[in-house]
């Protein structure tokens, strides 16, 4: 592939992450890579608002390999998308500084 500039989205959903890296034309855009976790961000959520430890293990260590394959593919422009698992999590506050922290950028 010659060097294009790629674009990305980060969509963090309640049950999966998943990772799209696209290429131009962005008016009808070249799926490039498409990369899912599953890590059930919003299993349990209901009953004490609080995303467990284990989940958010296997959260960030999806967010470090994310990471890696935009820093590989040199992508500078993507977007983060969260869910409501994300927004309505008791921990929500410490969880977004984690991704802050991870990706260098705010969700």
């Amino acid at each position: 592939m010659k060097k294009e500039k790629l674009k990305a989205l980060l969509d963090i959903g309640s049950n999966t992450v998943r990772l799209v890296v696209y290429a131009p034309p962005y008016r009808f855009p070249n799926v490039f890579i498409n990369k899912r976790f599953y890590c059930e961000l919003g299993k349990g959520l209901s009953k004490n608002k609080k995303i467990d430890n284990k989940k958010l293990s296997n959260f960030y260590n999806a967010l470090k390999v994310f990471k890696s394959i935009l820093t590989d593919y040199n992508v500078k422009e993507f977007e983060i998308l969260g869910t409501a698992a994300i927004r309505e999590a008791s921990n929500s506050i410490t969880i977004k500084r984690k991704i802050r922290e991870i990706l260098s950028k705010n969700i």
